[in-house]
């Protein structure tokens, strides 16, 4: 048992995954409906796919540069339709000890990004001032349901939390907005500021840090506004929660609204 409104450095994905708590990206497949957050927590492979890989090392290389060589390694090239190519990759495998794989384009990425978020003054300022959380867990209640969320990293100092996001566009404004809207970034950072708040008793300031994947790899700043999320987002946020509640409470996942009624478009 975790406590709540602490903070939480040093979780373990598979024990973060074991708190009894929503996180946002499970809300966000519970809005889809129940029974999508229902599959999501039995097939816990999906957290772990392949397409997840850059994204979680870009993360590590940029925030604990220090440790990602003992965490990531870059597998050999091998053909994989050969025996002796399967067996190859097999015996790379046995003696990775464990470390996640990056294939050799992937780990060109994932280089490329980190560096580029090191080398950013701004990013530089933010870890380089005061007290900075990096990767770790809160834990807080909402709307009468306990919500968790692992934040890149938090400068409890300067109260602002702060995310990294890959991007295969060029970061430019109005595709970044799409970008939040389109995945819910907004109601991710709706949520955190809630989680940080728990700690300091003031909401804090949430940015994002979106870097581009290809060459030049630029890095853009944006900060989030009340505008993001609107009045009837937080009730639908809140409303959401609720319905989880019951639905735990009575261990019924309904599917889509329109799964037994015919809706009219």
């Amino acid at each position: 048992m975790y406590p709540t409104n602490t903070i939480l450095n040093n979780i373990s994905d598979e024990e973060y995954l074991k708190i009894d708590a929503i996180n946002y990206s499970s809300l966000k497949k519970f809005m889809v409906s129940p029974k999508h957050y229902k599959y999501s927590q039995e097939d816990k492979a999906l957290d772990t796919k392949e397409a997840f890989n850059v994204g979680r090392a870009i993360h590590h290389l940029a925030l604990k540069p220090d440790t990602f060589n003992d965490n990531w390694i870059v597998s050999p090239v091998c053909d994989k339709r050969t025996k002796d190519g399967k067996q190859a990759y097999q015996d790379f495998l046995d003696s990775s000890n464990g470390k996640s794989v990056l294939a050799p384009d992937e780990f060109e990425v994932v280089s490329n990004c980190g560096k580029a978020l090191l080398n950013n003054h701004y990013f530089r300022y933010f870890l380089g001032n005061g007290i900075v959380h990096k990767e770790c867990v809160i834990i807080t209640e909402y709307a009468g349901v306990k919500i968790k969320g692992r934040l890149d990293a938090f400068n409890e100092t300067l109260n602002i939390v702060m995310d990294i996001k890959s991007f295969n566009k060029p970061p430019e404004q109005m595709e970044v907005v799409r970008e939040i809207f389109n995945r819910k970034y907004n109601y991710q950072a709706f949520l955190y500021r809630i989680l940080a708040k728990s700690i300091t008793n003031e909401l804090p300031k949430f940015q994002w840090a979106f870097i581009e994947k290809q060459s030049p790899n630029a890095v853009a700043w944006y900060e989030y506004s009340d505008r993001l999320v609107s009045e009837d987002s937080v009730e639908n946020i809140e409303e959401s929660l609720c319905r989880f509640f019951n639905a735990k409470e009575n261990d019924e996942w309904a599917g889509l609204p329109s799964e037994n009624i015919p809706i009219i478009l």
